[in-house]
């Protein structure tokens, strides 16, 4: 058990960090300024690994809060991010519901939608 519990651990690590690396890589895309955008990457790693240390020196409690405050705010920024893709989506909603409605098989067409660098 213990076995399994330490593969869990580690891989849920690596997987966080690969999601958190992705999204600064991509927030930090246009940043001309190689200085920032390594540091901001350095301070992501530290970042992790403190959270790391912190919840293995911690108590199980302090751990599972530290958890759930992560998974807080990630749940606050895909509520954010989804305000601001709102008005493509129900676009692309109410587009596919006419097309339905009409009685054809329902095709994304997002130049007809006027919705700008999305894949066709």
């Amino acid at each position: 058990m213990a076995i399994s519990l330490t593969f869990f651990a580690f891989t849920t690590i690596v997987a966080y960090y690969y999601m958190a690396e992705t999204n600064l890589r991509y927030l930090t895309r246009n940043v001309r300024n190689l200085l920032v955008v390594s540091g901001s990457l350095r301070a992501l790693q530290l970042l992790i690994l403190i959270a790391t240390v912190m919840g293995c020196v911690s108590s199980a409690g302090a751990a599972w809060t530290l958890g759930d405050i992560g998974v807080g705010l990630m749940a606050w920024l895909n509520i954010v991010g989804i305000l601001v893709i709102q008005k493509p989506a129900l676009k692309a909603l109410k587009d596919y519901e006419r097309q339905q409605k009409q009685g054809i098989d329902p095709t994304f067409n997002p130049r007809e939608l006027g919705i700008e660098n999305a894949d066709y």
